[in-house]
C-alpha cells in the first residue's frame, strides 16, 4: 500500500502542477493580470509574481516526475513537502480573496469559473496528495519493486484524480453560491460574527 500512495500522490502532484505550470507559462502576461486585479499585491509585483507561480509549479512537478520515474523516496519527499509548500501559499491567497470579496475567477487552474467552495480544491487536493508523499516517502525506501502493477495503477489513479480536480471549479455555475464560510450572510468583523 505505501508504494501505491508514494505513486499515487507524486502522479497527482505531478499531472496538477504540470496543467495548471503549462497554462499558466502559456498565457504569463494574463496571470500577471489577473493577479493584478486581485489587488493583494502591488501593481508592479504581479509580473514576478506570476514568474515565481510558474516556476514552482514546473519544479515541484519535474521534481515529481523524477520521484516516479527515478523511485527515489528523496526526491519524492522534496516533491512532496513542494506540494505542501504550495498548496499552504495557494490556500493563504484564496482565503485572501475571499475576505476581500472577489468573485471572479482566482487564475488558479487553465479553465476559467468563478471563485467558490469548489475553487479550494485543487490547493487542497494539493496539500493533501503531498502529505501522503511525506508519509510515503518517510517510510523508507521501497526498492526494490515487489509488486509493478501497484506502482501502475497508483501512477493511473493520481493522474485521473488530479484531472478530475483541476476540473471541479470551472463545473460550478457563476452565481451558484457564496464563497464565504458563513454562508453568504455578512460578517460583522468588529464582533466576529455573522449576521
Amino acid at each position: 500500500m505505501v508504494q501505491f500512495t508514494a505513486h499515487a500522490s507524486q502522479a497527482f502532484i505531478a499531472s496538477l502542477l504540470l496543467v495548471t505550470g503549462a497554462a499558466h507559462l502559456g498565457g504569463l502576461s494574463k496571470l500577471a493580470r489577473l493577479v493584478r486585479q486581485h489587488r493583494l499585491i502591488p501593481d508592479r509585483a504581479s509580473m514576478p509574481a506570476a514568474l515565481l507561480v510558474t516556476a514552482g509549479e514546473l519544479a515541484v512537478a519535474a521534481a515529481a516526475v523524477v520521484g516516479i520515474v527515478a523511485d527515489d523516496w528523496r526526491v519524492r519527499l522534496a516533491a512532496s513537502a513542494g506540494a505542501v509548500l504550495a498548496s499552504t501559499c495557494l490556500l493563504v491567497y484564496m482565503r485572501a480573496l475571499v475576505r476581500s470579496g472577489h468573485r471572479g475567477s482566482c487564475g488558479c487552474t487553465p479553465l476559467d469559473g468563478p471563485l467558490t467552495i469548489a475553487s479550494f480544491a485543487p490547493a487542497a487536493g494539493l496539500g493533501v496528495a503531498g502529505l501522503l508523499g511525506i508519509a510515503a516517502s518517510t517510510a523508507g525506501d521501497l526498492q526494490p519493486l515487489p509488486a509493478p502493477s501497484w506502482a501502475a495503477l497508483g501512477v493511473v489513479w493520481g493522474a485521473t484524480l488530479a484531472c478530475l480536480v483541476v476540473v471541479l471549479p470551472a463545473t460550478v455555475p457563476r452565481g451558484a453560491g457564496p464563497t464565504s464560510p458563513t454562508g453568504g450572510r455578512r460578517r460583522d468583523d468588529r464582533l466576529g460574527v455573522a449576521r
